[in-house]
């Protein structure tokens, strides 16, 4: 039998084998009634949630998109046309070359 000369290698050796041999497979993740159950779940809490708007989709070539919006009926189909803001930019170059202003002094 031969001897580990470094201990701390010795000490890794053993709790390496110690963790190895105390673990158990896992588990498998759930049964087809685990699944036909969580697949009733959300067909029954699906419908309710409403006025829910889904993810927006954009119309080629305009600036306008679509996006589907949940409710108790059924679902519904909004086309939105955006309008042209009216307000300047939040910033100009003329504002942006303006120096900072200085904090106060503390006393």
């Amino acid at each position: 039998m031969t001897r580990c000369q470094p201990a701390a290698s010795c000490l890794i050796g053993v709790a390496l084998l110690s963790t190895l041999a105390s673990t158990r497979p896992a588990a498998a993740q759930g049964t087809a009634a685990d699944y036909a159950r969580a697949v009733a779940l959300q067909d029954r809490y699906e419908n309710a949630a409403i006025d829910v708007a889904g993810p927006p989709t954009a119309i080629p070539g305009t600036h306008r998109f679509w996006y589907r919006n949940s409710g108790r009926g059924g679902h519904r189909f909004v086309e939105v046309t955006p309008r042209r803001s009216r307000h300047p930019p939040p910033s100009t170059t003329r504002s942006l070359r303006r120096p900072c202003p200085r904090p106060p002094a503390v006393p």
